[in-house]
């Protein structure tokens, strides 16, 4: 059977209650909203921020370590678009969320359009080619969804983080096995 223990301790919370559900703050764009408007998110507020935690649930460590993961990914891909990108760098947000937040968005079937809308707000992405990535974690039902433009989520399980993990922990130590759980 399959355990998420090590997923766990690897995703640190500021509280002990480790996946206890949080209460929404409303749906999954308004949790985006939440941290824009904290000035603590995205491009084109002062914000070095590529996290958003509107529940505020992760360690400093933890968002130190993941905004330093997902800046060396931005760094490391470069442009995708064959035509260039005109100076702008590939782009990768991480949003930490919850199933009611989900829910109230519509739910799972309703990810691709909550996902455009942010994607559209963050200027991911270019008009002749998308050029980043969303990343939208439902930490408790411990689910990855990635949006990269086209109206496009793909969901992953659990045991695809436990995949994930295990070769961020064997490839990338850099950052201490910090992985998504």
């Amino acid at each position: 059977m399959f355990s998420t223990a090590p997923i766990d301790a690897a995703f640190p919370t500021q509280r002990t209650e480790a996946l206890r559900v949080l209460p929404s703050l409303g749906d999954l764009y308004d949790d985006y909203e939440h941290c824009k408007a904290s000035g603590h998110f995205g491009e084109g507020n002062g914000s070095s921020s590529l996290v958003c935690d509107p529940g505020g649930r992760l360690t400093p460590q933890a968002l130190s370590q993941l905004n330093g993961m997902l800046t060396d990914l931005e760094r490391d891909v470069g442009c995708k678009c064959a035509d260039g990108c005109g100076g702008k760098q590939y782009s990768v947000r991480l949003l930490v969320t919850n199933a009611e937040s989900v829910e109230q968005s519509g739910g799972t079937t309703m990810l691709n359009e909550t996902a455009e809308r942010i994607w559209n707000s963050e200027g991911m992405g270019l008009e002749q080619c998308d050029n980043g990535m969303l990343l939208l974690y439902i930490r408790d039902q411990k689910r990855m969804v990635t949006y990269q433009g086209h109206r496009q989520i793909q969901i992953y399980s659990n045991q695809d983080i436990a995949n994930l993990h295990e070769l961020t922990l064997r490839t990338n130590r850099k950052w201490g096995g910090v992985a998504m759980a």
